[in-house]
């Protein structure tokens, strides 16, 4: 199996037979969300007990069980599974590929661009004492003189309100991530593909991780069916759980 950035590759080779070639178009454009994309896409709704040829895309121990899993899968969507290729009528692909990689992008820097109103408000408290002294001369002649001592207590408290926009622009790098499951079931005799199914995730993990995934949805969802799912998927006590988002 040969992987290339933008399309999995698929090549099987045998002696009896010429190679065949697949390309599935893989989406590859970053995005936050969904976490999980599940895609398929038959042109069958069941095996009719017709045989099936499960290839492994390597002898790991998880791609191992990941065949064994197809293999009960397809077995319940009526095909007869074989362990000679020659003698089957289809054959179950499937493969993983990861892609990583940064982009420079440029972003609005948002702040305040304006004034958009002043608000003081004081409050306080005056406290404070007055003396007079009366000097009377005569009946008809007198003065007075009055002293005053004051302080003043309070504050002042200001609210200014701004007008928000884009006040800038800033290169920054974005990491990017994508890990895409692809699978395909092929007519050996009339090389037409019958069934294709992805499972497309936008958040770093690793194949052992994403594979329990890859079997709870799968699990779940019939194989045989047109459907786009989005789906969010965590790890619990070591089992992978996908639902619709």
């Amino acid at each position: 199996m040969l992987f290339v950035v933008d399309f999995l590759v698929v090549v099987i080779k045998d002696n009896d037979m010429k190679k065949f070639i697949i390309l599935i178009c893989l989406y590859l454009s970053a995005c936050a969300t969904p976490t999980y994309t599940f895609n398929s896409n038959a042109a069958v709704s069941s095996g009719k007990n017709q045989t099936i040829f499960v290839t492994s895309p390597d002898k790991s121990v998880s791609a191992t069980k990941l065949k064994t899993f197809f293999e009960a899968v397809l077995k319940d969507n009526g095909f007869k599974v074989v362990s000679n290729k020659q003698k089957a009528k289809y054959v179950f692909i499937y493969g993983i590929t990861r892609k990583e990689w940064k982009s420079l992008e440029t972003q609005a820097i948002w702040g305040p661009t304006s004034i958009n109103s002043i608000n003081t408000n004081n409050s306080g408290t005056i406290l404070g004492t007055s003396t007079t002294d009366y000097n009377i001369y005569n009946p008809y002649n007198a003065s007075s003189y009055t002293n005053y001592n004051a302080n003043y207590m309070g504050t002042s408290n200001t609210n200014v309100s701004y007008n928000y926009g884009i006040t800038g622009y800033d290169n920054v790098i974005v990491n990017h991530f994508r890990i895409i499951f692809a699978s395909l079931i092929l007519d050996m005799k009339t090389e037409q593909v019958v069934y294709e199914g992805t499972l497309v995730g936008t958040q770093p993990i690793d194949n052992s991780e994403f594979y329990n995934y890859i079997q709870d949805v799968y699990t779940k969802y019939p194989l045989l069916i047109q459907s786009s799912i989005s789906l969010t998927c965590e790890t619990k006590n070591a089992l992978g759980s996908c639902f619709e988002k």
